[in-house]
């Protein structure tokens, strides 16, 4: 009887845990090409521009690069792929969990435009029809914020376009537990006050899947009982 009991109070703790984790990053990938492509004043909506972006990043007739990066932290076409200074898009994919909301703020240097897109429910596609540049500096006007509230799994991009100087690119976030009633607002992302944790790198965060839970009970099982002998 000691032993269940002690196998069931780590496996309740360690579910305690992933309920309790807030935000968890799966994976964080890269894919940049050199194109000439720009998404600025293009005329139709959100949704029909990016889908137009995204088709002329991927026909581009340069050569991919992609790369899973363990943090959007820095991240340079020169630095990441080899590539050059000028003329190139760049297309990041973030996937993950999410119980209760997360605010995550891009820094980006991309002069030719561009887009953040989630496939969760009720998420937007955010245009940026300007020159981007955030002068490494999180409180710059140039910042770009996205919010997503109790989606469970999702996947989050983005999707720009530089054509000098190849700027660096930061990603950083904060949670909270209360998921929000309006995720957007003609006044922009609503989130609350007061209670959000500090803000931290996106980077990946992944915890061990539910199937390996039994597997890590019964490996602690194990080890007590050699202590106890």
């Amino acid at each position: 009887m000691r032993y269940s009991k002690f196998v069931a109070g780590i496996t309740l703790a360690t579910f305690s845990g992933l309920a309790s984790a807030g935000l968890v990053i799966d994976s964080i990938n890269v894919e940049m090409v050199s194109t000439s492509f720009s998404a600025r004043n293009m005329a139709e909506s959100n949704e029909e521009n990016y889908a137009a972006a995204l088709n002329a990043f991927q026909s581009s007739e340069g050569a991919v690069c992609s790369e899973d990066l363990q943090a959007l932290e820095d991240v340079s076409y020169r630095g990441t792929c080899g590539g050059g200074k000028r003329n190139y898009g760049a297309l990041y994919t973030i996937t993950g969990s999410l119980t209760g909301g997360a605010e995550f703020q891009f820094g980006l240097d991309w002069g030719r435009g561009g887009f953040t897109s989630a496939d969760s429910t009720d998420a937007a596609v955010d245009y940026f029809n300007e020159d981007i540049w955030w002068s490494k500096n999180w409180n710059n006007s140039d910042v770009k914020s996205y919010v997503l509230a109790d989606t469970g799994d999702f996947s989050l991009t983005l999707l720009g376009f530089e054509g000098c100087c190849d700027g660096i690119n930061s990603a950083q976030y904060r949670t909270w537990k209360t998921p929000q009633i309006s995720l957007f607002s003609q006044g922009g992302p609503q989130v609350p006050v007061g209670n959000t944790s500090e803000w931290a790198t996106l980077e990946v965060n992944a915890v061990p899947v539910p199937g390996s839970l039994p597997l890590m009970a019964v490996g602690a099982l194990i080890l007590w009982r050699r202590r106890q002998s």
